[in-house]
């Protein structure tokens, strides 16, 4: 019971954040900039459509002991191959723009949500996990850009 009553919030208030909708040129371009530049692991751009500090859980996946408010520019370019790991990219391969999630935040800012699915199978006891990586965008200057990692599962 409690699952459908957690999945009947969210459903309520994602029908409620797809109000604004984005054009389709805006989409498609944020996603062969974006998108993109993460696929072909192409790092200067990355790092470029990266706002710092970074946001989120990305810290801990990568193992930094220190608080996430000490996580640096530096931590985040030093360990760009671990948060995007070839697993990642090939998840993002099999998306297309269709696949990003939009709506408004409280302050009116839209922001761009691509959710990235993996699954592992435990080997002793044949469960399987799930676990997911959320990639959160917005607008800094007039430019999409990264703001925030978070990792589920």
């Amino acid at each position: 019971m409690k699952p459908l009553l957690l999945f009947t919030a969210i459903l309520l208030c994602v029908s409620n954040s797809f109000s604004q909708k984005l054009e389709y040129n805006v989409v498609v371009a944020f996603w062969e900039s974006n998108i993109k530049a993460i696929v072909d692991f192409d790092s200067t751009k990355i790092i470029a459509q990266t706002n710092f500090p970074l946001e989120g859980s990305w810290g801990y996946a990568i193992g930094l002991e220190t608080a996430p408010e000490e996580w640096t520019k530096t931590d985040y370019i030093t360990n760009l191959e671990s948060i995007f790991t070839e697993e990642l990219r090939i998840l993002l391969r099999e998306k297309t723009y269709n696949d990003l999630t939009h709506y408004a935040n409280d302050a009116g800012e839209i922001q761009l949500i691509i959710n990235l699915m993996s699954y592992y199978t435990d080997i002793e006891t044949q469960e399987t996990y799930e676990s997911s990586t959320i990639l959160f965008f917005k607008k800094f200057d007039n430019e999409w850009k990264l703001f925030s990692i978070e990792y589920a599962g």
